[in-house]
């Protein structure tokens, strides 16, 4: 069943995975109403760049902005990328400098998320793909603006095993700080997203995506892929996924939930079970053949220049 349009803020770790390029694409396939992108951690700059210009290859730079949000965690340490990082620098994947590095950016995601939320009290769902730490600042630097937030779609966690999800494990505190916010929080955890793994056939649909607004996809699918290789890991569709329930509820399965994020050392980043913890609705379950063939055909019927 397809649900009602509504105003909608990304906040998301572009360029590492591929995942999230294909979710940005999602939402301008469905011509979602994006007030705007927000991008967070380690080299937040280039991952704006990479954002900016998936949409202005859509069209829609006039109307999409684009800011440059915290790189920085609470208290973790940055993960390292070797195959990226270069003379101690964060360097991102999927960042091409030559076909990038003129694209127009913002700085301020936290301003811009809580002016947003200011200016469109009640109405605005921030899709949170990426650490939580540019929604964290927010929170810590005006929670009663950020309760105005109507409320926050997220990938992120793991609720039915005893592990960490990545999102959670680059800034914990701020997963827990968004947890505690009192915002309504819906998730859809790694224990669910991992299932959606790209098959020959998939791989084959959107490689042979041939307008420009997708040639740079199919161009940093081969550079995930090729990064990849040796894994033997095909893309996974986490945060499309995600982004799949803002246009249609037959393909996640929710359950309501409390669940709290952990600080201790051996449970640091978890997403576990809690009586007193937050009320969440929480992914149990997806149908991925019917999901990866909405992905396909999604980004298929829009193939065109």
């Amino acid at each position: 069943m397809e649900k009602e349009k509504h105003l909608l803020i990304l906040d998301t770790d572009i360029g590492d995975d591929i995942d999230d390029a294909y979710a940005l694409s999602l939402l301008l396939a469905e011509n979602a109403e994006l007030l705007g992108v927000t991008t967070v951690y380690r080299n937040s700059l280039q991952r704006a760049k990479i954002a900016s210009k998936l949409i202005s290859l859509f069209g829609k730079s006039n109307e999409i902005k684009v800011y440059v949000g915290e790189d920085y965690p609470e208290k973790e340490p940055l993960k390292k990328f070797e195959k990226a990082d270069r003379d101690g620098k964060a360097n991102i994947p999927h960042y091409i400098d030559e076909e990038m590095k003129d694209e127009p950016v913002e700085d301020g995601a936290v301003d811009f998320i809580l002016d947003t939320l200011k200016k469109n009290p009640n109405e605005v769902t921030i899709v949170a793909i990426g650490p939580l730490t540019n929604l964290a600042r927010a929170i810590e630097k005006d929670k009663e603006t950020f309760s105005l937030a109507k409320d926050i779609l997220m990938m992120g966690g793991n609720f039915s095993e005893y592990d960490v999800e990545w999102n959670f494990l680059c800034d914990p505190e701020a997963a827990k700080t968004v947890f505690e916010c009192g915002v309504p929080i819906k998730a859809v955890g790694v224990d669910i997203t991992r299932k959606c793994t790209f098959k020959e056939n998939t791989l084959e649909c959107l490689s042979q995506l041939k307008s420009d607004k997708y040639k740079l996809l199919v161009k940093m699918t081969k550079i995930w892929i090729a990064h990849n290789e040796e894994r033997g890991q095909p893309p996974t569709m986490h945060d499309p996924l995600a982004i799949s329930t803002l246009f249609n509820d037959e393909f996640v399965t929710f359950k309501k939930g409390n669940y709290k994020i952990f600080l201790s050392d051996k449970a640091r980043a978890m997403s576990l079970a809690e009586e007193h913890g937050a009320e969440i609705e929480y992914a149990s379950d997806v149908n991925v053949e019917a999901f990866m063939q909405y992905l396909c055909k999604t980004l298929s019927k829009t193939d065109i220049k």
